[in-house]
């Protein structure tokens, strides 16, 4: 059986997250606080148990001038003894006539590797959005710096801020709910957000994981050809000797896949963006 959870699953929901994905207390006690309500979960049930699940999130895309919903797929999680079964591929299929149900443009999610891209292709989907990462060292600092700091952002204006920047033809754009989750489970992990400000008045953001000494930039709204003048100040704010930023492309790894309620083609001259997933 296959049926919509509720909160009186939640204690279920947490323990198969950490047997299918080892998260902690604190980002679970995040997710079904903060983020949970705003989900649609699927759930499977065997042997009169919570067996598998995934999280529909919604967020819209443009596409055609029109803005319509489209579901991220988070989560998909089975137990062991009950993988190899089809019971994801049951959920899915929920899933996708769930999206055509609300009108949606389909689902959407991140493969965690190329073996689940290949799984996820034969259940119909397709690569969306690639990616390529870039890593730069800086070349010089002071001049950089003095056109370029840090600066304090609120929620609302890193929101209106992604919004101005990613407003374009099959961009995902999300809710100020879904970033600020965002952002504070990357704090959990040592990452965040920063705010930028330019000499000109122009305010910017990034938003990172850091790990040790490496600093990885996940999204910017920084154009990509002013990274350069960028690299020297995060590597002085991050004591790092370099960065490592995860751009767009239109070919490159992997990064997302779609599976549309109807068939639709991307044009050549349009490069599709998809991020601030939920890893």
């Amino acid at each position: 059986m296959i049926r919509e959870a509720s909160e009186q699953d939640i204690p279920h929901l947490k323990q198969l997250f950490k047997v299918c994905f080892g998260d902690t207390d604190a980002f679970l006690n995040l997710f079904f606080t903060e983020y949970f309500p705003n989900t649609t979960c699927m759930v499977a049930i065997r042997d009169e148990r919570i067996v598998s699940m995934l999280f529909l999130c919604p967020a819209k895309m443009v596409a055609d001038e029109y803005r319509r919903l489209i579901y991220y797929v988070y989560a998909c999680g089975t137990l062991p003894e009950y993988r190899r079964k089809g019971i994801m591929e049951q959920l899915l299929q929920v899933g996708h006539a769930f999206a055509k149900q609300q009108d949606a443009w389909g689902l959407i999610l991140v493969p965690a590797g190329e073996d689940l891209a290949s799984y996820y292709l034969r259940l119909g989907f397709s690569p969306f959005s690639h990616t390529v990462k870039e890593k730069m060292t800086p070349i010089a600092f002071d001049e950089e710096i003095e056109i370029l700091k840090p600066c304090e952002l609120s929620l609302k204006q890193i929101t209106y801020i992604r919004n101005r920047q990613f407003k374009g033809e099959y961009q995902v754009a999300w809710s100020q709910k879904h970033i600020a989750f965002t952002i504070a489970m990357l704090e959990q992990q040592g990452g965040g957000c920063l705010g930028l400000q330019w000499k000109n008045g122009r305010k910017d953001y990034v938003i990172y994981d850091k790990k040790k000494s490496e600093l990885i930039v996940r999204e910017t709204s920084v154009e990509e050809n002013i990274l350069p003048w960028l690299t020297p100040l995060l590597c002085k704010h991050f004591d790092v000797g370099s960065v490592k930023y995860i751009v767009p492309a239109k070919e490159g790894d992997i990064f997302s896949m779609i599976k549309p309620v109807d068939p639709f083609e991307i044009p050549d001259d349009i490069l599709p963006y998809f991020n601030l997933e939920m890893a």
